[in-house]
């Protein structure tokens, strides 16, 4: 009799043991794969943002590859709007809007990505190209104060997946 009491304490213990041994593995595997997760958005946001600024700063700094890429878009290694630095050019942003957006895409070395372009001049100009982001999408916007036919404008440049 005595013999089986100790038997059953001893399962009782192996029970509780193995029982306390799981819930600390689910905890730890649970807290593993929500820190996994945080990392990865957190990795995918900062990707976007660096692309968003990059694409945005080069658009308006620069007049693109090659510099007359606007007589014909589909042979441009690289999409600029400026004429020279933060000054826009009308007939590159016209161009711009008109072109496909896959070559805009591989232009920007945003490939990966959506965007949607839109400038607003104080002289009421509104122009955009892209496609804009649904409400469920992760979005990073870039914004630059530039100049568009002599007015003070604003760029958005939203990169989103």
């Amino acid at each position: 009799m005595l013999m089986n009491k100790k038997s059953q304490i001893g399962t009782v213990d192996l029970f509780v043991a193995v029982s306390i041994a799981s819930l600390l593995l689910i905890i730890i595997l649970s807290t593993y794969y929500y820190y996994n997760d945080v990392l990865e958005e957190k990795v995918l946001y900062n990707d976007m943002q660096m692309t968003a600024f990059a694409a945005v700063d080069y658009l308006v700094k620069s007049p693109g590859q090659p510099v007359d890429w606007e007589l014909n878009p589909s042979n441009a290694t690289r999409i600029g709007l400026a004429s020279r630095p933060l000054v826009l050019s009308q007939n590159k942003t016209i161009t711009f809007t008109k072109t496909n957006n896959q070559t805009i895409k591989e232009a920007l070395n945003i490939v990966g990505y959506d965007f949607y372009f839109s400038l607003k001049s104080q002289d009421g100009t509104t122009i955009a190209s892209g496609k804009p982001p649904s409400a469920k999408s992760y979005v990073v916007n870039a914004q630059r104060i530039v100049t568009y036919r002599n007015y003070s404008a604003k760029v958005d440049f939203k990169v989103w997946k």
